[in-house]
């Protein structure tokens, strides 16, 4: 039976480049984990202005440069989404950009729970969740486009609106035919249990897939 040591040999090396955060040896076997940004760096006013609070996975891009949320912070203190630069040199220290700092209800999302989604199409779209905020504080989805120089413009695709669902805090997916995006509620809907609804990426429209708690 093959050792862990040789198991971890072979399965690291293709699962830490996702990661970005872990080298290998592979001879010694040391596994060293480094910190990429250190968030509430910005002690002013407001406190934590580059966000605080992150709390889900990790989108990569094809230049391996990191995109993520944090729940609190920002602005406003209504949470941020960000992006992490992957530097030239290894040596070098990871460029930090608050790429949209929430508002809040009723005009934007707030509390942002979940990691984004994202996919190439003449730049780079991000799509994500807010667990609060929007037009009667219950949550949004949103869209984030990242232009060829680089300027965010964030907007709300979407307020969850109770009878929808209400405080996404997952994840969303796509279809294959990028029409619509997936995602799931855990309150509101129908019965209050929650709900999974879709989203018209053309449009904006939201419509409920399904309500947890009938029978």
């Amino acid at each position: 039976m093959a050792s862990m040591g040789a198991l971890l040999e072979k399965i690291l090396p293709l699962a830490v480049p996702l990661a970005g955060l872990m080298t290998v040896s592979s001879s010694a076997w040391a596994i060293t984990e480094g910190v990429l940004y250190n968030f509430c760096a910005n002690r002013g006013t407001p406190v934590c202005s580059d966000g605080a609070g992150p709390s889900a996975g990790l989108f990569m891009d094809s230049g391996g440069n990191l995109y993520g949320t944090a729940a609190n912070g920002g602005a406003t203190g209504n949470g941020v989404a960000f992006r992490l630069g992957k530097p030239a040199d290894p040596a070098d220290a990871w460029s930090y950009l608050v790429l949209h700092s929430f508002a809040g209800a009723p005009g934007d999302g707030a509390t942002p729970l979940a990691a984004l989604f994202g996919y190439v199409d003449n730049g780079l779209k991000l799509y994500g969740t807010t667990y609060a905020g929007g037009a009667k504080n219950t949550g949004t989805v949103f869209e984030i486009d990242i232009s060829g120089v680089g300027l965010p413009e964030g907007g709300t695709l979407q307020s969850v609106l109770g009878g929808d669902g209400a405080n996404p805090a997952a994840c969303l997916s796509e279809d294959a035919r990028l029409d619509y995006l997936y995602g799931a509620a855990i309150n509101g809907g129908l019965y209050t249990k929650g709900a999974v609804f879709k989203v018209a990426e053309e449009t904006g429209k939201l419509t409920p897939v399904h309500h947890f708690g009938g029978w």
